[in-house]
């Protein structure tokens, strides 16, 4: 057990305190929200400010009644929360990818050994080695350096059955920027935001595109 100093007094919410959020240290009570339920500026809570959380309205790390949503938690799996990951400049999952493999750049991990490249500015879900239909090409794949999605890949909606059911079209498997959609068979899946409502259509989507965010439909 640690010993902290945080209050254990009946009715304490720990997630609205002050002493929860480190812009916040030295004020006393809650602060997110407060008792008269405004949120202040040093919980930095609004959903804008978190990645995962983009495109939602208002606050959401934590929300107007204290908890903390889903999408505020990076994800241990995502490249970025791992240091040697991040200084690479690698992107999308890396411990483990999604088929399973821990890379060396993961931290405080049991490692398994790979052949899988940790270059800087490797994306390992569009590179050839993530599919194992694509083996012995090299580069990115899934899609290729020019936006093209390989055969190999098996990235086409209608190839996974959850995907199709849904009405999706496209590439699911992973979309032609690199995420692979929660109705993705066999796949290790990555938590996301992205709609999987019938008939809809990720690469037509302004949720697709960084600088469409916060817009709905089809940009």
């Amino acid at each position: 057990v640690e010993v902290t100093n945080v209050s254990t007094e009946a009715g304490f919410d720990y997630e609205k305190s002050c002493q929860a959020y480190s812009k916040c240290q030295g004020m006393e009570g809650d602060c997110c929200p407060t008792a008269d339920g405004v949120m202040l500026d040093c919980c930095d809570a609004e959903c804008s400010a978190h990645k995962g959380c983009v495109g939602l309205p208002g606050y959401c790390c934590p929300a107007m009644d204290g908890m903390i949503l889903e999408c505020c938690k990076e994800s241990s799996s995502e490249c970025s929360a791992h240091d040697e990951c991040a200084s690479l400049g690698l992107t999308g999952s890396c411990c483990p990818t999604t088929d399973g493999i821990t890379l060396e750049c993961c931290s405080g991990m049991k490692l398994e050994v790979t052949n899988v490249s940790i270059e800087a500015g490797f994306d390992y879900e569009k590179s050839c080695q993530a599919n194992p239909k694509c083996q012995g090409l090299e580069g990115d794949c899934c899609p290729t350096a020019d936006g093209v999605m390989l055969d190999c890949c098996d990235a086409q909606c209608s190839a996974h059955d959850e995907c199709a059911s849904l009405g999706l079209t496209g590439s699911c498997c992973p979309t032609t920027d690199g995420i692979t959609l929660e109705c993705c068979s066999g796949m290790k899946l990555e938590v996301t935001n992205v709609s999987i409502e019938a008939g809809f259509d990720y690469e037509k989507s302004c949720q697709a595109y960084p600088k469409c965010q916060g817009l709905e439909g089809d940009c």
